[in-house]
């Protein structure tokens, strides 16, 4: 079994690779030194004092667009670990090697820098492209919610300390953001994936640098995980906010949590959703944390959907300032399974719900006009 893993690993890796750094190349990144030296274009910058789980420093991108009241805050996706097990399993080129799967990102690497698209693209369909923003790498598996670190034991039986500091990491970038933007008026906290999360739970932090905000909104797009194992991992592994900690209820809807906590403090915040019915990455990661395999078999996929129905009978139900966009987007015929995010993707321009595109119906929130759109669940 190892065998054919670490085959298909290196077939992946062979396919995709040389695309993920030949597109990188073409995507502008001077290390930001004082003033952007063009508008529109992304900016490398060091982010003193961030740190990634093997503790190389995290940088950050940015670009000034033409709108210089309009920002996007964008925390970025990549897995994430909660057990001895995750945590011994980045994604290196050891470990996929060896054929294991593996959980998270353990630092940012270079050509990281060709998946600023979609909604951070300079594309004319994109109605975002004159606003500026503040890309946020992921690179500490705990939906930049952690506070600490955490020893395990590695796949060569060496002893290591991964750091999750990703609330530590927003606080830093906050502060940074604020001296590069310091006039925003109109704030879009958004994320993917493990940064849909980290979107939400760190959405108090970012508001509070611009208390003079007209308007503060939050979009996370594939944050939907169900187990009853979060309360501990966040408490217990990655030493989250303990404020947050204290007011999750027993439920397992992770987001519903956040999104509850989050807008008792931005009692004016809009918070935005958007998921696919039968995510293809979100699904095996809710099997493995729920005592099962990493694998999206016909039940795995049906107990995630069963989560996404309960979490937004949760929200319906709960009052909250909450608009969602779901979606099958791009099912596999095979599988049944559909697209994981699309935001930063061309799904941000293809996929409709009700005639109307993501894209459109982010800019309309954005003009403040706000409705769910759901396909069947």
């Amino acid at each position: 079994m190892k065998i054919l893993k670490r085959a298909k690993n290196i077939a992946i890796a062979t396919a995709l690779l040389p695309a993920l750094v030949v597109k990188s190349l073409f995507v502008r990144m001077d290390k930001l030194e004082g003033s952007f030296t063009k508008k529109g274009a992304w900016h490398k910058l060091r982010l003193d004092g961030a740190v990634c789980s093997d503790g190389s420093t995290l940088p950050a991108f940015a670009k000034e667009g033409q709108n210089t009241k309009d920002l996007i805050v964008f925390f970025a996706g990549g897995g994430g670990f909660w057990c001895q097990e995750t945590a011994a399993r980045p994604m290196s080129p050891s470990v996929l090697l060896l054929g294991e799967t593996a959980y998270y990102l353990p630092k940012v690497f270079f050509f990281l820098s060709g998946f600023l698209g979609g909604i951070l693209s300079n594309a004319p369909e994109n109605p975002f492209k004159d606003w500026n923003a503040f890309f946020v790498p992921y690179a500490t598996g705990d939906l930049h919610l952690g506070s600490g670190s955490y020893e395990y034991i590695s796949l060569f039986g060496k002893k290591k300390a991964l750091q999750h500091k990703g609330r530590e990491n927003a606080k830093i970038a906050a502060k940074k953001c604020k001296e590069l933007f310091p006039h925003a008026t109109r704030i879009f906290i958004m994320g993917d994936s493990a940064g849909a999360f980290g979107s939400v739970g760190n959405a108090p932090t970012i508001a509070s640098a611009y208390p003079e905000a007209e308007t503060v909104l939050v979009f996370a797009d594939a944050g939907q995980i169900y187990s009853p194992t979060w309360k501990s991992i966040l408490n217990d592994i990655w030493k989250a906010d303990e404020t947050l900690v204290e007011s999750m209820d027993d439920s397992g809807q992770l987001m519903f949590n956040l999104v509850s906590w989050a807008s008792a403090q931005l009692p004016n915040a809009v918070f935005l959703a958007s998921n696919t019915v039968a995510d293809d990455i979100l699904t095996p990661f809710q099997n493995k944390m729920n005592g099962g395999e990493y694998e999206a078999g016909e039940k795995a996929a049906r107990q995630f959907r069963d989560g996404l129905e309960e979490a937004e009978k949760l929200f319906a139900e709960s009052g909250l300032p909450r608009c969602s966009f779901l979606t099958a987007f791009n099912r596999n015929p095979k599988t049944g399974l559909t697209q994981h995010t699309l935001s930063r993707s061309k799904g941000l321009f293809e996929c409709k719900v009700e005639g109307v595109s993501l894209a459109q119906w982010l800019a309309e929130a954005a003009e403040g006009k706000y409705r769910g759109l759901k396909s069947e669940l």
